[in-house]
């Protein structure tokens, strides 16, 4: 949840960076996770 926090503030290449991943891996964590949380918001 911490990097959902921190991605709204950064594009993925600059998240990405900072996780020290590809952006493509940054975009495919980012939606693993958004997909996870709506899973346990439901």
């Amino acid at each position: 949840i911490i990097v959902l926090i921190d991605y709204e503030d950064l594009s993925f290449r600059e998240a990405a960076g900072i996780l020290d991943v590809s952006e493509e891996a940054a975009r495919a964590r980012h939606s693993r996770a958004v997909k996870r949380l709506r899973e346990r918001l439901r």
